[in-house]
């Protein structure tokens, strides 16, 4: 049961640092486009952010996801990284629960 918590709180982490990471990675693809007409990816082109001009002289921005797979290649490295790291905290805490007895 003490591993499914470390499995099930590493996935909630991974799935919340990813849309943050997507999140700001299209907030800064938006911000960085300084012409009419432009079409930019981020994070390992995951998602993107398109400006073109439309019929009234307006510019129309999109943006969301551009490849899903990748941006589960992203949360699969983010969640194998919080495991490592959990694990290593939980080995190092019974380490030292051994030294204080």
């Amino acid at each position: 049961m003490k591993n499914l918590k470390v499995y099930l709180t590493s996935l909630v982490i991974s799935i919340i640092a990813t849309l943050a990471l997507a999140v700001g990675t299209i907030l800064v693809l938006m911000f960085s486009v300084h012409e009419e007409s432009a079409y930019r990816t981020g994070l390992f082109g995951s998602v993107y952010f398109r400006a073109s001009p439309n019929a009234q002289g307006n510019v129309d921005a999109t943006m969301g996801v551009a490849s899903l797979p990748r941006l589960g290649i992203v949360t699969a490295v983010i969640f194998v990284f919080t495991l490592v790291v959990s694990f290593i905290y939980l080995r190092l805490k019974a380490y030292r629960a051994t030294l204080i007895q």
